[in-house]
């Protein structure tokens, strides 16, 4: 009951903006391409997804980082809090978290920002305290881009940099990161978000998530159709194909099978590497090696728990009936043949 008061309560307090589904918006264009066309086009998505992070960023920023910018940099902070604003060309769409102006000396020195710097973006972001930042997430040094090239078509502001806050949600600390605009990198922002928004099906667009790896598909609210198109395979087995048709679908089968060659070679060097950083600490008697710019933690990790379901049978227990089907996935077998 208590969840589900919090989660109303949350909706209410969410940033709301006009016209988000007419556009592709800066924190959107650098997800996968096929996740924000789905978004865009009133794709069913799943229920359950956690609204927490969301709330949780609208409560720092609202009632710490905004204030906290308003007492230091007065009327210089525009385009925050109350007084935020869309902006938009073509597809592209931006509403950045603030635009800090007239940038002082000592505020040039302590961002290290070139001396005729007069005005930097803001973007502000909440990250989980065990996340580590090396360096601002892609995505996020994406959305800025965008941020930057449609501040300087749409207003009489240039903004050369931005700066993108991370604050830690247990202690409030923060790192930041300048990100510098880059010309061709709002083009491209722009180029994905009129793919995004012209395409007439889901399937024209990758499906980046699942291909850097899937770990956006985990909390993808249309991981389901998605897969379903990913792996719906055709049923026909007709070989009667043009020549030239068979020879670009062959020519793609080669260029597969020659980076499997390279990624499985490359894998056994990574585990040859491994293998003597093991010997290495282990003959140094250390766990731990810190510094160049590197950090090294060797440690145990404890077995994964599992059910023995053979015992279980043995037991007279019917496993059969806590069995579940799990989702339809596909196979694509890729070899070479002697014509």
């Amino acid at each position: 009951m208590i969840e589900a008061i919090l989660a109303a309560h949350a909706a209410t307090e969410a940033h709301a903006f006009e016209n988000r589904g007419q556009s592709v918006g800066a924190s959107e264009v650098g997800q996968c391409l096929r996740k924000i066309y789905y978004s865009k086009h009133g794709a069913p998505s799943s229920d359950g997804i956690a609204w927490g992070p969301a709330a949780r960023g609208t409560l720092i920023e609202d009632h710490l980082l905004v204030p906290a910018f308003r007492a230091q940099f007065g009327d210089r902070f525009l385009f925050a809090g109350d007084e935020q604003q869309t902006f938009r060309r073509e597809e592209l769409s931006a509403t950045p978290d603030g635009l800090l102006v007239d940038l002082q000396p000592d505020e040039i020195a302590a961002l290290g920002l070139p001396a005729n710097t007069t005005t930097i973006v803001t973007e502000f972001k909440t990250v989980d305290p065990r996340t580590r930042l090396e360096q601002a997430k892609p995505e996020h040094a994406f959305q800025v881009q965008a941020q930057l090239g449609l501040l300087r078509e749409c207003t009489n502001h240039r903004p050369t940099h931005a700066l993108i806050i991370y604050c830690n949600a247990s202690d409030l600390s923060v790192r930041e990161f300048v990100v510098e605009f880059d010309p061709s990198v709002y083009a491209a922002a722009k180029q994905r978000a009129r793919k995004i928004m012209s395409a007439s099906e889901a399937a024209e667009l990758a499906p980046e998530g699942y291909i850097a790896g899937g770990r956006e598909c985990e909390t993808c609210p249309y991981a389901t159709p998605c897969g379903l198109a990913r792996t719906t395979v055709p049923d026909n087995d007709d070989t009667a194909l043009d020549p030239v048709t068979i020879a670009a679908v062959a020519a793609l089968g080669k260029e597969i099978i020659r980076l499997d060659a390279i990624a499985d070679a490359a894998a056994t060097e990574v585990r040859e590497q491994k293998e003597a950083m093991r010997n290495r600490l282990r003959d140094l008697g250390v766990r731990r090696v810190k510094g160049d710019g590197i950090s090294i933690h060797w440690s145990q990790v404890k077995g994964r728990m599992t059910v023995d379901v053979e015992a279980m049978r043995t037991a007279g227990i019917d496993v059969t009936k806590f069995e579940k089907q799990g989702a339809p996935s596909d196979r694509l077998t890729v070899k070479t043949t002697s014509a």
